[in-house]
């Protein structure tokens, strides 16, 4: 069990989140399936297939998503790092991904929270 049972802010914060957005990606995924199951492309099963495709990526990234969140609220490091490389990530997509990508990688850099995430 956890020697200190203080979970920091910032990072119950994050674990919810990409939990949430985990499910709701899963959830567009699946609804993009249901939706090229029952309005195929006309004439073409290839191109239906090919419409499959974004939505099993949709959901393969939300079950990361919510298996990643759900180790970092658990205080795993291995998390920490994988949100470290989404974050680097976000820093492409100007300007709201630059914004939060930097905010993110601020904040998990900082003390408090690599102490924490250490103590696991």
């Amino acid at each position: 069990m956890m020697a200190n049972s203080f979970i920091p802010i910032g990072v119950k914060i994050i674990g919810y989140q990409s939990i949430f957005y985990g499910s709701l990606m899963s959830l567009i995924g699946i609804f993009l399936v249901i939706f090229v199951i029952i309005y195929p492309y006309p004439f073409s099963w290839p191109f239906t297939l090919f419409q499959m495709i974004p939505a099993l990526i949709f959901f393969i990234f939300g079950i990361i998503s919510i298996i990643v969140g759900a180790a970092f609220l658990k205080g795993s490091n291995i998390a920490r790092i994988i949100i470290i490389i989404f974050s680097i990530l976000d820093l492409f997509f100007f300007p709201i991904g630059t914004i939060v990508g930097t905010i993110l990688l601020l904040y998990l850099f900082s003390p408090g929270v690599v102490s924490y995430f250490k103590e696991y």
